[in-house]
């Protein structure tokens, strides 16, 4: 397991604002991922079974045989397979299942590109027209493993797309509460979606629109910036997951504060 770097105490919940007494620590990043950043007394029990369930999904659907393959952090690892299968397609259609190593499986490394958040695009801007995916390919060896048994192709498995940007937004939203005085400077944007109240990802998660990025050696690398748009303020953060991948930049709009009022209060 990762040395744990604790942010200190909140005393209230970060998603619902609950203060009872059975708060728990909230990772920033999941563990499941390599996260090893906490804030303590952070999250209601509530509010914790609804973020656990996304990054449940996120940890074994999206990145599952990729955590196996680069045997990242578990709390289970009774639990974690010895083989990973490989679903491949024959000419005819039929989909059949081999059983492979862990460093023998593709574990590919699947997400979307995007656009800005909506909120920090120009009001006549034309809504994007979908996505597309980027994707990571381990080593050249993986493209023969289609020939190699007989297949004609291979399939790489279902994208769960909304937990995918709630785990982007609830990365972000936590990584904010680790810097004292965000909820007394910005409106948190970011809750609804992340609770599942709301399934439009679309004002708040994006991107860059970047299909090639450079790898760092950091693996969640995040910094946050403020972006003034008319007489608003947005807090934003930047950041990537598994940086060494040079997988996609995200930008997810966390929160905001009227400029104008702010400047006639003070």
């Amino acid at each position: 397991m990762p040395k744990t770097t604790n942010h200190g105490r909140i005393g209230y919940c970060i998603y619902c604002g609950s203060t009872g007494p059975e708060l728990s620590r909230e990772h920033i990043v999941p563990l499941s991922l390599g996260g090893n950043h906490v804030l303590s007394k952070a999250s209601c029990p509530d509010c914790c079974c609804i973020t656990k369930d996304f990054e449940h999904t996120c940890a074994r659907s999206l990145f599952g045989p990729y955590r196996v393959r680069e045997n990242l952090p578990t709390r289970h690892p009774q639990e974690r397979p010895a083989t990973l299968t490989l679903h491949l397609v024959d000419q005819d259609g039929t989909e059949r299942r081999v059983e492979l190593a862990p460093e023998k499986h593709p574990a590919t490394l699947i997400m979307p590109i995007f656009d800005q958040p909506r909120l920090l695009r120009p009001p006549d801007e034309p809504e994007p027209k979908g996505y597309t995916m980027w994707l990571a390919i381990p080593d050249r060896d993986t493209l023969n493993l289609v020939e190699r048994h007989g297949a004609a192709s291979m399939k790489l498995g279902t994208f769960e797309f909304l937990s995918f940007c709630r785990l982007l937004a609830k990365i972000s939203h936590a990584a904010a509460y680790a810097h004292r005085g965000f909820r007394d400077l910005f409106e948190p944007l970011l809750p609804d979606f992340i609770l599942g109240k709301s399934e439009d990802y679309r004002d708040f998660v994006g991107g860059n629109s970047q299909r090639f990025n450079e790898p760092e050696e950091m693996a969640f690398p995040m910094f946050f910036e403020s972006v003034d748009i008319g007489d608003l303020r947005y807090l934003v953060a930047q950041l990537r997951l598994f940086a060494y991948q040079a997988t996609p930049v995200y930008r997810v709009v966390v929160g905001r504060r009227n400029v104008v009022q702010t400047l006639k209060d003070n």
